[in-house]
């Protein structure tokens, strides 16, 4: 009975080394994919200007993952821009479809919703050039920490597990 605890300790304290290393590629993959998103409005806005809905249809169906179900969002509720502002919308899917996000690449999020749209070509550009510029230094950051994290991250659930499964046997 002693041996099956000690399993499930050794287990448990594994698996949660693995998902608190999973949640940190995730928010990885998702800040990839929402840079991506912004060079593709970026680009789109400043070769063809199409208006707000148009722009923001055209990226949802050019990207994946995370960015596309919060451009989906983003696009479907555009049906209720008229009991909603624009930034209630874009506020919503940021909050609730990039989850993965630390609450400083949120708020750039929420920062770039509030100017698109609102202000001249190249102040919009601005603002996505610097979205995607402070987006790019949390990737590094997050890339370089994840790196030298991995080990630990697993290894000290682990360890703590194995001390754990000693003084219960």
């Amino acid at each position: 009975m002693k041996s099956i605890g000690a399993a499930i300790v050794l287990l448990s304290s594994f698996s949660l080394g693995l998902l608190n290393s999973r949640l940190q590629r995730q928010r990885l993959f998702c800040l990839r994919e929402m840079m991506q998103a912004l060079d593709l409005l970026s680009s789109e806005l400043r070769t063809h200007c199409p208006p707000l809905g148009d722009l923001l249809r055209w990226t949802e169906a050019h990207t994946s993952g995370q960015a596309s179900v919060f451009f989906a969002t983003v696009v479907n509720s555009l049906s209720e821009l008229g009991v909603k502002s624009f930034d209630e919308i874009w506020q919503n899917a940021v909050v609730y479809k990039l989850l993965c996000l630390n609450l400083e690449d949120k708020r750039e999020l929420l920062t770039l919703g509030s100017q698109l749209g609102r202000m001249e070509l190249n102040c919009q550009l601005k603002a996505l050039e610097r979205c995607h510029d402070i987006l790019n230094l949390s990737r590094e950051r997050l890339e370089t920490q994840y790196r030298e994290e991995r080990s630990i991250r697993i290894g000290i659930p682990v360890s703590l597990g194995f001390l754990i499964t000693i003084l219960l046997y």
